[in-house]
């Protein structure tokens, strides 16, 4: 843990926050407004990563008071996540022309990332 990263000098070690079960290399870590960590990270478990470039289309998220320990699996949330994205991309690279399909094209996506919202706020 770091508190300063611009000074050049490494922060405290506190070891390994999460050992994931199911393997993977990539991580991501976000607070939210309330002060928890959310943890979400590449998951290899159901494929084998070897033969994908080491790469995975599926991901975990986990959830942490305090971003060291403790952190809770929240697997089903993703799955909703992803899919929310998904359907962002796809609004947002649809062949849609003029001003009134842009405005319905910005419309149609907040609305999903009000529900990408509303999805991290159930915990």
């Amino acid at each position: 843990i770091d508190s300063d990263l611009r000074d050049g000098v490494p922060g405290e070690d506190k070891g390994l926050a999460f050992d994931a079960p199911w393997g993977g290399s990539d991580v991501g870590v976000i607070r939210d407004l309330e002060g928890k960590f959310h943890m979400i990270s590449e998951n290899w478990q159901p494929i084998n990563a070897s033969k994908r470039s080491w790469d995975s289309p599926l991901a975990s998220r986990m959830v942490s008071d305090d971003g060291i320990e403790n952190f809770k699996i929240l697997e089903d949330k993703v799955k909703q996540l992803v899919s929310e994205l998904k359907n962002i991309r796809e609004i947002s690279q649809s062949t849609e022309v003029g001003t009134l399909n842009l405005t319905n094209k910005l419309a149609k996506i907040e609305l999903k990332v009000k529900n990408l919202l509303a999805i991290l706020e159930e915990e």
